[in-house]
């Protein structure tokens, strides 16, 4: 199934259920007002979703309107926590490279770093920006997960994956290297995260949903209309389900 979250003027949400073809979408309150009331009771409330969820791709529904992604708010617009995981190496060697950084990395452990979650953004929200911090952005997947106990294995914590989603990290270059000698981490450097109108459930993805907790599917990206990249998540040096730190 495929979710979003409408503004309401609350700082939650309205949580909607949305057709595969993203056209049409019908209120989901009767069964999870908001996306953290869902993630929070996923076991008791996702079957009910997933019913009205098919109902919708089958055909019309009472209460349905037209989808708009200009009104979305993030699909999940806040949460306890959101941790940042460098998948890619090669990223890091190229950043390390053109930056002429010194990062002190442990073999077999993934980059994590803990970012601000009180205040993502929506697709279509007029994001400020100083031109002077030397923004840079950066296309992702993101997924949000159930309980996961301490000491999982990758495997167990790849099974622990509910909703994926697209995000744009936004970076502000010009405080990266000072806050980066601090060595507690970013603040300046990582403002607001913008996240894409949906978050779906793996089953969405098909055959790109591959077992080795990796997303086969290109991330198209362009910039002002014009191709910028088309990374693809099979390349990926991290599996999803190492990139969190359930053995800490």
């Amino acid at each position: 199934m495929k979710l979003a979250t409408y503004k309401n003027g609350s700082r939650d949400g309205r949580l909607l259920v949305v057709s595969r073809d993203l056209t049409r979408a019908v209120d989901a309150a009767a069964v999870a007002p908001t996306m953290q009331q869902l993630i929070e009771d996923w076991a008791a409330r996702a079957p009910r979703l997933q019913a009205l969820s098919d109902r919708l791709n089958a055909g019309p529904v009472v209460g349905e309107f037209a989808f708009d992604p200009a009104l979305c708010m993030s699909p999940l617009p806040r949460t306890h926590q959101f941790v940042d995981a460098s998948a890619f190496l090669n990223h890091g060697h190229i950043m390390e490279e053109a930056y002429q950084l010194s990062v002190k990395k442990t073999p077999g452990i993934p980059v994590l770093v803990q970012r601000q979650s009180d205040d993502f953004w929506g697709p279509c929200d007029d994001y400020p920006l100083i031109e002077a911090d030397n923004v840079d952005f950066e296309g992702e997947f993101a997924v949000i997960v159930d309980d996961t106990p301490m000491a999982s294995t990758p495997e167990v914590c790849a099974s622990k994956i509910r909703l994926v989603m697209i995000l744009n990290d936004v970076s502000m270059r010009a405080h990266l290297f000072r806050e980066l000698q601090m060595g507690f981490g970013f603040i300046n450097a990582k403002p607001a995260t913008v996240f894409g109108p949906v978050a779906v459930t793996p089953d969405e993805l098909g055959e790109a949903w591959h077992a080795d907790g990796r997303i086969h599917l290109n991330m198209n990206v362009s910039r002002n209309g014009e191709w910028f990249g088309h990374p693809n998540g099979r390349e990926m040096d991290w599996s999803l389900g190492s990139c969190w730190p359930a053995w800490a």
